[in-house]
């Protein structure tokens, strides 16, 4: 079930008095590129996949090349296992993953993310952008996995970055379970049936793991709570500017 809220907030009774920015809800309606949150993903098929050893390193020298373009690091990482790419969000380390995955795999472990399609949860929402496989580069799946040439809504990228503590299912995203009448009776029953990924339930255990350390000891630190174990992800998306790349 979800909550959910938008501000800047306005007044229904006084619609035409506020902006668009107030009267928008971004969580449905905003697209952007998720950056390094996408990093997840790749994961979940590499291990799911049993593409790479859990404990296979990818050496990070702080930048990694293909064809004319240069994608760097925070830092030389060093050699870092797939835990560690998303402990510290090693760009290097996650494409030489990623290089492993054949196209065709990728895309369709993509689609049934359901990224570049609406969710169901409000036919205003946008459904975002995934190239189409034939429309791909050879450099496509690289910056696939950093969060860019991709893009998503708040609510989207929820809906799919939940499958990995559902064990692989993906649901369809509801604001309230039900409704009741006056007198306390339901009257309306919200229930989805779940699309199974096939993901298997040690590559969710495994994935939960190595991002709970994302916010123990890695980027998300911010988000740490010594009472609780709490499973996160950063991202830092870049914004493109139109014909002239990324700033």
């Amino acid at each position: 079930i979800l909550a959910m809220a938008s501000f800047p907030n306005f007044n229904p009774n006084k619609y035409s008095e506020y902006p668009s920015e107030a009267t928008t809800n971004w969580a449905i309606r905003h697209v952007y590129e998720p950056g390094s949150t996408m990093k997840i993903f790749m994961a979940m098929i590499l291990l799911n996949e049993g593409i790479i050893n859990a404990n296979e390193k990818f050496f990070c020298p702080g930048y990694v090349e293909f064809g004319n373009s240069i994608i760097r690091c925070t830092d030389s990482h060093g050699p870092v296992d797939l835990e560690e790419i998303l402990q510290f969000s090693c760009n290097v380390g996650i494409i030489k993953a990623v290089r492993k995955i054949p196209d065709d795999k990728l895309y369709e472990y993509l689609r049934n993310f359901s990224f570049g399609q609406k969710t169901g949860f409000s036919p205003f929402e946008t459904k975002g952008h995934l190239p189409e496989l034939k429309k791909w580069t050879p450099s496509t799946s690289y910056f696939l996995a950093i969060g860019q040439g991709i893009s998503v809504t708040p609510i989207q990228l929820v809906t799919s970055a939940a499958s990995i503590v559902n064990g692989g299912k993906i649901f369809t995203p509801t604001a309230v379970s039900f409704i009741t009448n006056s007198y306390g009776d339901v009257v309306k029953q919200f229930s989805y049936t779940p699309s199974m990924m096939g993901i298997k339930e040690k590559t969710s255990r495994q994935l939960l793991q190595a991002m709970t350390k994302v916010v123990s000891q890695g980027t998300g630190k911010n988000a740490y709570l010594q009472d609780y174990a709490i499973a996160g992800k950063t991202g830092t998306g870049q914004k493109a500017k139109p014909g002239k790349g990324y700033s």
